[in-house]
């Protein structure tokens, strides 16, 4: 390439010249996308042959078809309400998911066994099985 002759280097090497290396360009990786379709032609340039690429073009067609119904029938086809609503799912979930959170804190964790940890309102284990060791006791004579 240019700069990087014999004399160039010749010269950047004995000082004449300073060096000024190439910048690099960096391409940016498109973010990972949902494809609920299937790429007929990687399939086939991975060894599948004419009956999977039938049976894939009816797919997506049949893919895009349930996305267009369903868009049409909750008036989603305008970019901008479907926009609107997701951001509104987003916030429901998100405002559900810190309910729970919350609900999961005030859960008291009990052990399973072993009288030292139980906590001082409720009887030890030997006690809370009593009534159904009774119960069960005929059954099994």
């Amino acid at each position: 390439g240019e700069g990087y002759g014999l004399e160039d280097l010749q010269a950047v090497l004995s000082g004449k010249k300073a060096h000024i290396p190439r910048k690099k360009t960096v391409t940016q990786a498109e973010p990972p996308k949902v494809n609920l379709l299937v790429d007929i032609q990687a399939k086939l340039q991975a060894g599948k042959g004419a009956g999977y690429a039938r049976w894939a073009k009816v797919f997506n067609l049949k893919q895009m078809a349930q996305t267009m119904n369903y868009l049409s029938e909750n008036n989603l086809l305008e970019y901008a309400v479907l926009e609107e609503k997701a951001a509104a799912a987003t916030a429901h979930h998100n405002e559900l998911s810190a309910q729970i959170k919350a609900a999961e804190k005030r859960i008291p964790i009990l052990p399973l066994c072993g009288g030292g940890g139980w906590q001082k309102n409720l009887p030890p284990p030997k006690a809370l099985f009593a009534g159904v060791v009774t119960v069960l006791r005929p059954l099994h004579q």
